[in-house]
């Protein structure tokens, strides 16, 4: 399973900008109440699988894992 951090760096890959970074991140926060930017609990499952609904929800194709 990937953790928040992880998701965020391969956001920030992905964005290319800090300006679109910061775009998408708040729309997450937006749709699921989750800070990727500063996240409360960066393995926390629940928040993880609402953040990949929500970039795959944008277009967002990838995944990230931790084995």
């Amino acid at each position: 399973m990937a953790s928040i951090g992880q998701l965020r760096e391969k956001l920030k890959l992905e964005t290319k900008s800090s300006t679109a970074f910061n775009s998408v991140a708040m729309r997450i926060f937006l749709k699921t109440g989750v800070n990727i930017i500063n996240p409360r609990d960066d393995a926390d499952p629940i928040a993880i699988a609402k953040i990949r609904v929500s970039l795959i929800e944008m277009g967002f194709k990838y995944t990230v894992t931790t084995d």
